[in-house]
């Protein structure tokens, strides 16, 4: 098979690209990649999924055909599908199986972020629902160094995570680093949390599950990786907090601060514990299996590890999730709320969401030993630091999270107050 002139052959459906699919890759796209933006493509997705296979992929070929035009001609992905080739010819059985499975088991996407040569590509076994193999290509300079650093991340998450949590973390099968940084990953089962609540046509019924997950996931990898990290003593959180409070007064700002105290008084007495940080833990890169059948501890799995760090407070990952998916929630009429509202429904308000964000929390709490009357200080001192993260920017990019701050503050109730206190235990070593 020759995979450097095949890939050639493409054609777009929205963002997505994609060979000639057959009925395996056809049901990966339509179950996994397929996203509704709206009521009509709720629907559209919803019949699609409940065509025959085989009228399934007429329809995908036609929708395909009417935006083949669309594709640039200097994003041609030849250059990859030389590379998958070499590796075939190498011997690497995963990239073998693929490549001599009969065609259209490949789907690419572009990386609007990166520029139209940003690349991903999914690879399929014969017999296979789901991809065995995903490379991510993306050209030299900020896209590339991201894909860099989550190689190394991967790298160093093989050697140091427990058993339990390996299969939920993709593996490195292969790097290359010349005109574009190429990463081949092992594929993980399932369809990310995002595209479920954005495929469903009653959203709010999928809410449960996906903070359920999120909650079971994230307590278990922090608890794995706070054994090695460096805690956060006093000295480091003062300067934690100073650099924060500088991106609310650079904005002549004055905040109500008796957070400040609450959390140095508890650093005072018990180091703040760190942990590894996914940095994008929301729910585009939580995948879900919904088979059935499925092992507790490998239904689920985490994807896209270009903002990794060794070491952060488990705040960054724990309050990224829960606020992220507020924004991105489809409050009325499958559409957003504007960001203030999402965040007013999501922390401050009660309804469906707002209470899965709270037994969320609580069982975050629960399985990693953290105290929660910390989550509110510490849900402050995230939404300052990520306005001070945004300090070299305009004043308006620093200004949502300094509002979220202000609202929070002046809220009578929110989320936090529906977690029951714990026993006082420190999240401590």
């Amino acid at each position: 098979m020759n995979l450097a002139g095949s890939l050639d052959r493409v054609s777009p459906l929205d963002r997505f690209v994609f060979q000639w699919l057959n009925r395996q890759s056809a049901d990966y796209f339509v179950d996994a990649l397929c996203l509704a933006r709206n009521a009509r493509e709720r629907v559209w997705c919803h019949l699609l999924g409940r065509l025959p296979n085989s009228l399934r992929v007429r329809v995908l070929r036609h929708r395909g055909r009417r935006g083949l035009n669309r594709w640039p001609a200097e994003a041609s992905p030849a250059a990859t599908g030389r590379w998958l080739s070499e590796l075939a010819s190498e011997g690497n059985p995963v990239v073998r199986g693929a490549v001599d499975a009969p065609g259209g088991r490949i789907l690419m996407t572009l990386s609007q972020r990166q520029g139209p040569a940003g690349a991903v590509v999914f690879l399929f076994s014969a017999g296979e629902r789901h991809p065995v193999a995903v490379l991510k290509s993306r050209p030299s300079g900020p896209g590339g160094a991201r894909l860099t650093r989550e190689g190394r991340a991967l790298c160093l998450l093989a050697r140091t995570l427990p058993a339990s949590l390996q299969p939920t973390v993709p593996r490195v099968l292969a790097r290359r680093r010349e005109q574009d940084t190429e990463l081949l990953l092992t594929g993980l089962p399932g369809r990310s949390a995002y595209v479920d609540l954005h495929r469903d046509l009653m959203p709010h019924r999928r809410v449960p599950v996906h903070f359920r997950h999120a909650a079971r996931w994230l307590a278990q990898f922090h608890r794995a990786t706070s054994r090695t990290a460096r805690p956060v003593d006093l000295p480091e959180l003062d300067r934690i907090i100073t650099r924060a409070l500088v991106a609310s007064r650079s904005l002549g700002e004055d905040r109500d601060l008796t957070w400040v105290p609450q959390l140095r008084e508890w650093c005072a007495r018990t180091p703040i514990v760190t942990v590894a940080c996914h940095g994008d833990f929301w729910a585009r890169n939580l995948m879900l299996v919904t088979s059935a059948g499925c092992p507790p501890d490998t239904d689920v799995g985490v994807v896209d590890w270009e903002h990794f760090r060794p070491r952060a407070l488990p705040s960054e990952d724990l309050f990224h999730f829960p606020l992220t998916y507020g924004l991105a929630f489809p409050w009325s009429r499958y559409r957003r709320a504007d960001a203030l509202n999402a965040f007013r429904r999501t922390f401050l308000e009660t309804n469906g969401v707002s209470r899965e964000a709270a037994r969320y929390l609580r069982a975050y709490c629960d399985g990693t030993g953290l105290d929660p009357s910390l989550l509110k200080p510490l849900f402050h001192l995230f939404l300052l630091t990520r306005a001070a993260g945004d300090a070299r920017g305009r004043s308006d990019d620093r200004a949502p999270w300094l509002e979220f701050d202000r609202l929070l503050t002046a809220s009578p109730e929110s989320v936090f107050d529906h977690i029951p206190p714990g026993k006082g235990a420190a999240w401590a070593r």
